[in-house]
């Protein structure tokens, strides 16, 4: 049961982002440190979609699932997201996520602001990470780790009885 497996993953990303942020943050208060927390995050949130659509394929709810993880937000946002009554902001964490992921592997220019780590893409797109945003991303990502979670559970209790 690989979706077992992808969610403890997503677990275990997100406890390590938790420690990084609510622990040694914190202590160290070095803004550049943000990008490894929300890389962190992004691991994590990454994980659970997968664990979701495993879940799903394993219940030949859908046939396959491509390794992209634009592909594999479409498929989220179009027959899943729905189909479990998932909050919209789960598909906007994801993407904002992959926007930040993007932004860090395609940065010419990195820099520190303040308590802020700012990326700028070369054709000047800025992005901003800050302490506030990342613990908001954590904190969604935590609830949709446990809403994966709860569909994974549900459906392993009625298959038990069955």
């Amino acid at each position: 049961m690989r979706h077992v497996d992808l969610l403890k993953a997503a677990k275990k990303e997100m406890e390590v982002a938790d420690h990084l942020l609510f622990v040694t943050y914190p202590m160290v208060k070095d803004s550049k440190f943000l990008l490894s927390i929300a890389s962190k995050i992004s691991t994590s949130a990454r994980a659970a979609l997968q664990a979701l659509l495993e879940y799903e394929k394993a219940n030949n709810t859908i046939v396959d699932y491509p390794p992209s993880f634009v592909a594999q937000m479409h498929i989220y946002k179009k027959e899943l997201e729905r189909k479990h009554n998932l909050d919209p902001t789960f598909h906007r964490l994801l993407q904002r996520l992959f926007e930040i992921y993007q932004s860090s592997r395609n940065s010419l220019v990195k820099f520190k602001r303040g308590d802020s780590y700012v990326l700028a893409t070369k054709n000047y797109t800025l992005s901003v990470l800050d302490y506030e945003t990342v613990k908001k991303y954590a904190n969604v990502t935590k609830k949709f780790i446990k809403s994966v979670d709860e569909i994974i559970k549900v459906t392993d209790v009625q298959d038990q009885r069955s």
